[in-house]
C-alpha cells in the first residue's frame, strides 16, 4: 500500500440520482402522515417539509463507501481498492472504518504509449470495475476522473514518479 496516490475515485453505495429519488420517497411518505395540516395549518406544514429538508445529509461524503487509489510503480499505473468494512451499508454510519481490500488492476505502460494512450487504459480499466462483482451493486464516481484526467500528462508523470528511469 503506497502512501503516493495520484489520484482517489470514490465508491459510493448508490448513485446520485437514486439516492435523491430514495429521499424524496422518504419525504412524501413522512409527509403524507401529516397531509392534514397542509389544510388546517399550513404553517405547521410548511415548518416539517423544511425541518425534513434540514435533517437530509449530503449524499457525497455520507454515501461513500470505498476508493478506489491510482499510483505509479516502475513503468506502471496500479490502482488499489478500500472498502467499508460492515456487511450492509446505510448512508448513516456513524463508525465507518475502511480497509484495504487489495489491488485493483496494475497496467504497464510502454514507450509508444502517449499521454492519450495511457489515459484511455486507465479509464477503460476503471469503466470495467462494474462489471465485476465487488462493485456491481455499487457506483464508482468517474466524473472527477474523467473532467480533469484527459489534460493530466500520464507519460511524463510516470517518468516523473518512477525512480528507475531517472
Amino acid at each position: 500500500m503506497p502512501n503516493n496516490y495520484i489520484f482517489e475515485i470514490p465508491i459510493y453505495r448508490i448513485s446520485f440520482e437514486k439516492y435523491t429519488k430514495k429521499v424524496n420517497n422518504w419525504k412524501v411518505a413522512q409527509l403524507s402522515k401529516y397531509s392534514y395540516f397542509n389544510e388546517t395549518d399550513p404553517k405547521t406544514y410548511e415548518l416539517y417539509d423544511n425541518y425534513l429538508d434540514s435533517i437530509k445529509v449530503p449524499w457525497k461524503y455520507n454515501e461513500v463507501i470505498g476508493w478506489i487509489c491510482i499510483y505509479t510503480l516502475g513503468t506502471q499505473y496500479r490502482a488499489d481498492t478500500y472498502f467499508m468494512n460492515n456487511k450492509s451499508y446505510s448512508g448513516l454510519k456513524v463508525k465507518k472504518r475502511i480497509e484495504y481490500i487489495g489491488k485493483t488492476f496494475e497496467l504497464s505502460i510502454y514507450p509508444e504509449n502517449s499521454s492519450e494512450d495511457i489515459y484511455e487504459l486507465i479509464l477503460n480499466n476503471l469503466e470495467s470495475l462494474k462489471k465485476e462483482k465487488r462493485f456491481a451493486s455499487k457506483f464508482i464516481d468517474l466524473s472527477a476522473f474523467k473532467r480533469i484526467g484527459k489534460f493530466i500528462n500520464w507519460k511524463q508523470l510516470l517518468i516523473n514518479n518512477n525512480l528507475f528511469i531517472k
